[in-house]
């Protein structure tokens, strides 16, 4: 139960209008209960309605684009935000790619989406970018972002094999709202593969990572946690499983454990079985002492039955 002090206060009224005709606020409607919400549509550039929620009584719920109050006639049209700077994107139709202009653009007219900014995540998709940048994306190939001149991607740039150690100070501005990519990195930060650090998605290169949730995204990764894989050791013309051993320092590699197919072929071994494979003679996998062959056995000879649970570790993998 709720209760008021004023005459007849004890009815929700929210506004009414479903987008046919003039907005009018003293259009109303009362709601069921003292208890209902009051709901209506976001508005964009213009005081254009943006998703399919009406003026009225109810909660959003989990519907996009829909805000809600708890107060009488307190769903009315939003009032309009102060300009804002978004960076510029232009289509260039001779070269059908989108490109990014040095001087930002004047973002003026949006209601419910102040300091929202949009961009491409590809430079060759058409019709992507809304307003040259303003504002939400309307369309799939595009992200969007909240804050000004927020939509331009900035990645750290690494060349690791040039000279420069590595800063995560030194960035670039992409081209278009993609994503950031770096290397892989295995134990003491080695690094695993041929990828630099900067823009662009990984796609299918391996031992790459990408990331879009933010801006300079593509750090180093830090250390994982000890972790145990079983031993191999090349011992008498041959590698030998042992115990387990301890694995350390690992990055994007944690849990990781390897050996080798063939006992009789050296190097083919990566860090007495931590970690990923480095030769082509070797399995890897992801687990705890993983890196160990185990099979069923049983004698068909004998007479015992057969028991799935009385099994052996192989000597290779």
């Amino acid at each position: 139960c709720k209760d008021c002090t004023e005459a007849n206060c004890n009815v929700r009224m929210c506004i009414s209008y479903d987008g046919e005709g003039v907005y009018n606020a003293a259009n109303t409607v009362n709601c069921p209960t003292m208890d209902s919400m009051c709901m209506r549509p976001s508005y964009g550039k213009d005081l254009t309605k943006v998703g399919s929620v009406n003026h009225g009584c109810g909660a959003c719920g989990e519907t996009e684009n829909c805000h809600e109050c708890d107060e009488n006639i307190c769903n009315g049209q939003p009032a309009p935000g102060d300009p804002f700077n978004c960076k510029q994107y232009q289509w260039d139709a001779d070269n059908s790619v989108y490109t990014l202009e040095t001087d930002s653009v004047a973002c003026s007219g949006y209601y419910d989406f102040i300091n929202n900014c949009n961009g491409p995540i590809e430079a060759s998709e058409e019709d992507d970018v809304s307003n040259s940048g303003c504002g939400p994306c309307t369309a799939d190939n595009c992200n969007d972002c909240t804050g000004a001149n927020c939509n331009v991607r900035k990645c750290i740039s690494y060349d690791v094999d040039g000279e420069d150690p590595y800063n995560a100070d030194t960035t670039e501005n992409c081209d278009v709202m993609g994503k950031c990519k770096r290397p892989s990195y295995t134990v003491g930060k080695k690094i695993f593969g041929s990828v630099d650090y900067g823009c662009g998605a990984c796609g299918d290169t391996e031992n790459c990572h990408d990331c879009d949730d933010d801006n300079n995204c593509n750090t180093k990764p830090t250390a994982g946690a000890d972790f145990q894989c079983k031993q191999y050791l090349w011992e008498n013309g041959a590698y030998a499983l042992k115990a387990s051993v301890t694995c350390q320092r690992y990055y994007d590699f944690e849990n990781n454990c390897n050996g080798p197919v063939e006992a009789s072929v050296e190097n083919d071994v990566s860090m007495e079985g931590c970690g990923p494979c480095t030769a082509d003679n070797c399995n890897d996998c992801t687990g705890e002492n993983c890196n160990v062959r185990t099979c069923i056995s049983l004698d068909v000879s004998e007479s015992a039955a057969y028991d799935a649970t009385n099994t052996e570790n192989c000597a290779t993998m």
